[in-house]
């Protein structure tokens, strides 16, 4: 299983701190969130293989090094992918190439999060996603019983308080080379019509 990590954006909102420092390898008391992802993904279920990390074209040699070292830390190989151009989180994930071939989780970079246990896989996909209070600010999931039939961003009327997380199970990710290799939209909607075309059985 490997874990992909999309972090090739510029972090714009954060400037001048990301100038140098891509978001993701900035520190968060005292640790950078991409510590945290492959920490957590280690210990809760603990079968990664290896750690592939989508860099933007001008990111250096020291950044692949800090997240080389992280993964050591953790016993998981390093590898990175790089988007020459920004053209959307569809497109940033294919450009991991082969190294989607079989499990993956995709886990974007600036995601914050605790789990306590490791997540049941039995599926297609499975989509981490968490109650909130005022769904107009995120994308929802809809579900039919315990099955996700579509997603909504951010939906104008109440149709769901289950926001998506940012973290997603593919248990055949080669399918994701062909859906994100034509890009996505700047509203984000082609990478949900990417994971809906994955989710042909998708769990929570």
């Amino acid at each position: 299983m490997r874990l992909i990590v999309p972090m090739a954006g510029r972090g714009t909102r954060l400037r001048p701190h990301t100038h140098v420092t891509p978001k993701p390898l900035l520190p968060v008391v005292g640790r950078t969130m991409v510590e945290r992802i492959v920490e957590t993904f280690a210990e809760a279920i603990g079968d990664f293989e290896e750690a592939v990390f989508i860099l933007g074209p001008d990111f250096g040699d020291e950044v692949r090094q800090q997240l080389t070292a992280i993964c050591d830390r953790f016993g998981i190989a390093a590898s990175f992918g790089v988007q020459e151009t920004a053209k959307g989180t569809a497109h940033a994930i294919a450009q991991a190439g082969d190294k989607l071939a079989g499990e993956c989780v995709l886990v974007f970079a600036d995601t914050l999060f605790t789990m306590d246990k490791a997540p049941d896989l039995d599926a297609d996909a499975v989509i981490w996603v968490m109650e909130v209070e005022d769904p107009s600010r995120f994308g929802v999931v809809v579900k039919d019983g315990e099955r996700i039939t579509d997603f909504v961003e951010k939906p104008d009327t109440p149709i769901s308080n289950e926001a998506i997380v940012g973290i997603y199970y593919v248990q055949e990710g080669e399918r994701l080379i062909v859906l994100g290799a034509s890009g996505e939209n700047s509203d984000g909607g082609d990478f949900t019509g990417m994971m809906i075309g994955v989710c042909t059985n998708c769990d929570e």
